[in-house]
């Protein structure tokens, strides 16, 4: 049998975090907003030159207005099958999907995003609305090659943006995490995202490791070197020696190439 009193207490748990929570995403827009207006340098619209590539395949597009029209026709058919289909979901019926999920696609895993008519929904408009754009963009002929790349690029980036995992009134497995935690993950999430963007100036700057992990002198060594050769691709490093022998053969330490692009070396000799 719940206890009332229980249930009281936990909603208002849950309605004070989410003051918090509040509270917080003020702040954070605030700082972001009022380093954006005292640094001009951070107010940029178009950081990759899009908008030239975009302007380029929305005239393409308009110069074949029937493709355009079909296109569009097509997508708004596929919508409304699609809600069609959930209507008869909602009133029992079992109904085949419109589109199948990516099985790759780790999203959409949780049970939910299939039984839910909502989610299921939700899920299948996306995935409809993205492959439409993506085949819009691959349809359309007259691009050259670097536009059409940074357009694959900026569209691939925007389908995935849109997704209704990324928001969490729109995510069952973020609902249900809120509710079990008391909204408690999304305080956690805040101060990563107003921690982020304290260490990037304005830009969001975000954490890889654990930035207190390692202190010089007791879990990370820095001795000194100099770049002894360097070209387009790589630097090489060789580091001095700080005892009174070293091994003569010299060791060569490739770092990874995802975090850094730099060869160390020593080559000392015995003194």
């Amino acid at each position: 049998m719940t206890n009332p009193s229980a249930e009281a207490d936990d909603k208002d748990t849950l309605a004070n975090r989410m003051t918090r929570l509040m509270e917080k995403s003020q702040k954070v827009w605030a700082e972001n907003l009022d380093r954006k207006i005292n640094d001009p340098g951070l107010m940029r619209p178009d950081p990759l030159h899009a908008l030239p590539a975009m302007q380029h395949w929305w005239q393409k597009m308009a110069d074949n207005p029937q493709q355009t029209m079909t296109a569009a026709f097509a997508l708004w058919t596929a919508q409304a099958e699609l809600w069609s289909r959930t209507m008869q979901q909602m009133a029992g019926e079992t109904t085949d999907p419109l589109i199948e999920t990516d099985p790759a696609d780790r999203r959409f895993k949780d049970e939910a995003w299939q039984v839910n008519p909502i989610f299921n929904y939700m899920k299948q408009s996306y995935l409809i609305t993205g492959k439409w754009l993506e085949d819009q963009l691959r349809n359309t002929e007259g691009l050259n090659k670097q536009d059409r790349k940074k357009l694959e690029l900026i569209t691939r980036n925007y389908i995935e943006a849109i997704s209704p995992t990324n928001s969490p009134i729109t995510n069952p497995e973020v609902m249900k995490a809120t509710i079990d935690e008391k909204g408690e993950n999304l305080i956690r999430g805040l101060e990563h995202l107003v921690r982020d963007m304290e260490r990037g100036h304005g830009h969001l700057l975000i954490q890889q490791t654990d930035l207190e992990a390692f202190k010089v002198g007791e879990n990370m060594a820095m001795t000194p070197g100099q770049v002894v050769y360097q070209n387009n691709v790589l630097q090489l490093v060789q580091f001095s020696p700080v005892t009174e022998t070293v091994h003569e053969r010299p060791l060569v330490i490739i770092s990874p190439w995802i975090k850094s692009s730099t060869f160390s070396t020593s080559t000392k000799r015995s003194r």
